[in-house]
């Protein structure tokens, strides 16, 4: 018998995003609730809900829209991604999609949809098949929170004192241009409305152990203006990964599998306990060629071995590193993140700083660097690096938004070479203090994490039941 509900699920086309809609739709499916997740590409969901760890879930089903017109498709930056999934064809193609499903399933309603914020046309689609809607936000409740304390005219080197952080007993000391992009007037004209409009917000990827009991910061003077629904359902993280640590043998079974299928495993299997760098920023930012090499031969100097996640061109950079005759690192165009994160060779994660890297790396008890550039990744940083968990980073503020650059790329300092010099000597000499040093913030790591399993174990279940009941109250 077909279920009474029906939710449907639209990704914002990219990984971080797309992982985090498979995770809430699979957590949602139940045989009462069915979801559909509309996605442009069956390949590319498929990789999604691989990196999920989820076991399969017979109530959430895949639908590709367009016909499979966008199989393939691959585009060349972020303004482009962000034109083709707000164009009208982006819409229409996703409205048939939920029509054609309804219609074949005649007895059962559309109760929910749920999307990102620069989707905003598909708030008609809900209000014509009568669903409520909801935004899923992957990122920390802070980011959004700080946001909310810009106007017009602010400085966008404005502090506000982010209390309670982490169990902090030291509030982070914020700069509004930390979350530039909810400063500006693409926010204000294409997301803002959106969140507006909607019935409710999902945190897919944090709860109160990271944000902090008081997670609405009703001490800044700037109000909280969201007054809407909210559910902390997160960290939403495959459940072989959340007791990884507990569960070591389950955890070795992984790795060996993983290490079948990449090259990078199969070398950090051959590394010493806690020697490797993995240097990996993401799935839409890029290191530029020289970044990466000045990364690397910054590691050679202290003789330590590494694994360089580059996507675009590996060929070209494993060239620049020394081609057929490296054997201190490895070159990859894919890293499984997870296994690479849980791997006892593992000394030390550079990364760009994303929320959804944080967060994996909290729940693997790592220690970072990060190189930020865009999005919650200044925020982030500065979070990371208040709790403890960061050593360092990398990279300037200039304040300009990932939608008016061609390439998502860190802007580094004139004196770059001297500050990563600086920052790996006090880090990777191999003295006692630097031991300590990454031992610390490993530490640091370990801590979080449990505050927030801590914080999901008391009202992770309550939450998400919350959601789905919300959902399905919809017009009745």
């Amino acid at each position: 018998m077909a279920s009474k509900h029906h939710v449907f699920c639209i990704p914002f086309p990219g990984a971080g995003h797309g992982v985090n809609m498979m995770n809430i739709a699979l957590a949602l499916a139940s045989p009462t609730v069915t979801v559909h997740t509309l996605v442009h590409s069956i390949k590319q969901s498929g990789s999604w809900i691989a990196a999920t760890g989820q076991a399969p879930n017979q109530y959430m089903h895949l639908e590709v829209i367009g016909d499979g017109k966008w199989e393939d498709w691959h585009p060349p930056g972020a303004r482009e991604l962000v034109q083709t999934i707000m164009s009208d064809e982006y819409t229409a193609s996703n409205e048939a999609k939920v029509a054609e499903i309804l219609t074949r399933s005649a007895d059962s309603r559309g109760v929910a949809l749920i999307f990102n914020g620069l989707m905003g046309k598909l708030l008609g689609v809900a209000e014509r098949y009568s669903m409520k809607t909801f935004l899923l936000n992957p990122t920390a409740y802070y980011m959004g929170r700080l946001g909310s304390c810009h106007r017009e005219g602010a400085s966008l080197t404005e502090k506000y004192a982010l209390r309670g952080i982490g169990g902090s007993t030291k509030p982070v000391q914020a700069e509004l241009g930390d979350v530039l992009d909810l400063t500006q007037q693409m926010y204000y004209m294409m997301f803002k409305p959106t969140l507006d409009a909607v019935s409710g917000v999902i945190y897919s990827q944090t709860n109160t152990g990271l944000d902090g009991d008081d997670y609405q910061q009703k001490t800044l003077i700037a109000p909280n203006n969201l007054n809407k629904a909210e559910y902390m359902v997160g960290p939403l993280l495959p459940p072989w990964f959340e007791e990884a640590l507990e569960n070591r043998s389950g955890t070795a079974e992984k790795l060996a599998a993983a290490s079948q299928d990449y090259e990078c495993m199969r070398f950090m299997d051959a590394q010493p306990e806690k020697s490797v760098v993995y240097v990996g920023t993401g799935s839409h930012i890029e290191l530029e060629f020289e970044q990466a090499k000045a990364i690397i031969d910054a590691l050679r100097k202290h003789h330590v071995p590494w694994v360089l996640l580059f996507r675009n061109d590996t060929d070209k950079m494993r060239s620049l590193l020394g081609g057929d005759s490296i054997t201190d690192g490895v070159v990859a165009p894919w890293v499984p993140q997870l296994e690479m994160l849980l791997h006892p060779a593992l000394k030390c994660v550079f990364s760009h700083g994303g929320f959804g890297t944080m967060v994996e790396g909290i729940y693997a008890g790592q220690s970072f660097i990060t190189t930020p550039v865009m999005s919650d990744q200044f925020i982030d940083t500065r979070v990371m690096l208040h709790l403890g968990i960061a050593l360092g980073t990398i990279a300037e503020n200039r304040h300009v938004s990932g939608m008016g650059r061609e390439k998502l790329t860190p802007f580094w300092p004139a004196d770059s070479d001297k500050i990563l010099a600086e920052l790996f000597d006090s880090i990777f000499d191999g003295s006692e203090e630097a031991e300590k040093r990454l031992q610390n913030a490993r530490n640091a790591s370990l801590a979080l994490r449990k505050r927030m399993k801590d914080a999901k174990a008391r009202t992770g279940a309550a939450e998400l039941q919350r959601l789905r009941r919300d959902m399905v109250m919809v017009g009745s």
